[in-house]
């Protein structure tokens, strides 16, 4: 066993009674992408047909081999199987063949129509879960995916759009030579971290990999795909700032999450797979509903200078190497996020310190009601040190009436203006004092803001 094996490598042998763990470790030096597999030393990591290496460089991942007594010819094929995730459970049925008993009141047709959905929906989580698995062919002249395309386009119109996941595409970079010296046809393929499937670890220090496999069990192989270790990890972060590999579900909460490598290695969208709720108000599935459904995150970095950025929505800042973490939120209110407005606005205040204003914009609660909508308007006070305070947070909700937020150019006050239904303006003026701000006056009986943005007039 070699001691420089990483720990993942380590634990694999300890299981195995074969002994044998496949390392993904950087190419040769003199790696060229061509075909001649000369500079590839060592037993290959895999002594099958094909025999293979694997490397990993700056563009994606490389598998290197041949194929024995062998002649070049367009017929011939190279099975690429390979997953970047780890093993996870998809959101139950939110219905089932019980409920469609038990709900449909006596109704034949209402239980028939649920049953049709269960089975439908049964057919559908089967092709979702072939999305996070690849399988390419890959030849001398052509290559092809030929597992989660498949399955992406046998999903009907409403599936495709409530998944909101791109469709897989893309194909690995190949090159095939004929060594007429030793009997054989070598062959060296590339596979681009964007076209990877999804992934939900940022720091990658095993794939689910295979090459050369023939099967008719397929769905089943893809379950089982061997475990093939990264030396060093591939670590991918979520803007410039490092933030979590989160999604905020429908009730507000972040949830582990996954998301698609690119060449950048630096994301800003992740998303989860989840149930809608109408299950909440619908004792049998609409016609329409498609379970699970995704949702998204998306962040940002704003860049404030230069190599300082700003970062969210886990409001986060860098500067050169250095990162600093906050305990704010730069999102709009509710159980999830309304559209903001990027670059958000900064004022440079006379000491250095910058004002980072998030607002007022506005977000809806609950999701699946859509039944309130909430209107926040926030001020942070970013340090020359890089520490951070919030200075103003106001908010308010359709149900109270119209409501307004009003900046002067300055940003020096900040006024708040809110009506009842059916009654007139009263509002409030808060101050800026140094670096934050205080309430200084308040008007009963206010005149009606100059703009109105937030909500419509009466």
């Amino acid at each position: 066993m070699k001691s420089g094996l990483p720990a993942l490598c380590l634990s694999v042998l300890a299981l195995s009674s074969v002994g044998v763990c496949a390392v993904i470790t950087p190419v040769p030096r003199d790696f060229q992408l061509d075909g001649n597999i000369s500079e590839w030393k060592g037993v290959p990591h895999v002594r099958a047909a094909p025999s293979v290496w694997y490397g990993q460089e700056s563009r994606g991942i490389v598998i290197a081999g041949f194929l024995d007594h062998s002649r070049l010819s367009p017929d011939q094929r190279v099975d690429v199987w390979l997953s970047a995730a780890e093993p996870f459970d998809l959101p139950g049925l939110a219905y089932t063949k019980s409920d469609c008993t038990e709900r449909a009141g006596g109704q034949a047709q209402a239980k028939a129509d649920c049953l049709d959905w269960v089975n439908r929906t049964n057919a559908y989580l089967k092709r979702l879960k072939r999305l996070f698995v690849r399988e390419w062919q890959v030849g001398p002249t052509a290559a092809k995916e030929a597992y989660a395309q498949n399955a992406y386009n046998e999903m009907d119109p409403l599936q495709v759009k409530a998944l909101d996941l791109r469709r897989p595409a893309g194909v690995p970079i190949q090159r095939f030579q004929q060594d007429s010296e030793e009997g054989r046809v070598t062959f060296e393929i590339l596979i681009p971290w964007e076209i990877f499937p999804p992934a939900n670890r940022l720091s990658l220090e095993s794939l689910r990999l295979t090459v050369g496999e023939f099967v008719r069990d397929r769905d089943k192989f893809a379950e089982q795909l061997p475990v093939v270790a990264m030396s060093p990890p591939i670590t991918s972060r979520i803007t410039a700032c490092s933030q979590p590999l989160v999604a905020k579900d429908q009730r507000g909460e972040d949830i582990p999450a996954f998301y698609f490598l690119n060449s950048r290695l630096q994301i800003d969208e992740t998303f989860i797979l989840t149930n809608w709720m109408y299950p909440w108000n619908d004792p049998l599935p609409r016609k329409d509903y498609v379970s699970p459904v995704s949702m998204h995150q998306r962040f940002f970095a704003q860049q404030m200078g230069n190599g300082e950025f700003l970062c969210g929505p886990f409001m986060s800042y860098r500067r050169g190497s250095e990162i600093r973490r906050y305990p704010f939120r730069l999102d709009a209110p509710g159980d999830q996020s309304g559209e903001i407005k990027l670059p958000l606005p900064v004022m440079r205040l006379p000491d250095g310190t910058r004002l980072v204003r998030l607002g007022p914009v506005s977000g809806h609660g609950p999701l699946w009601k859509k039944s309130m909508t909430y209107f926040t308007t926030l001020v942070f006070a970013l340090s020359p040190s890089l520490d951070v305070q919030q200075v103003l947070n106001l908010w308010g909700r359709d149900r109270d009436g119209a409501y307004e937020v009003e900046f002067s150019d300055d940003w020096s006050t900040v006024k708040e203006f809110q009506a009842r239904y059916g009654e007139g303006w009263s509002s409030k003026t808060h101050c800026l004092k140094g670096s934050s701000y205080e309430l200084c006056a308040e008007d009963p009986n206010s005149p009606p803001p100059s703009k109105r943005v937030l909500t419509a007039p009466q």
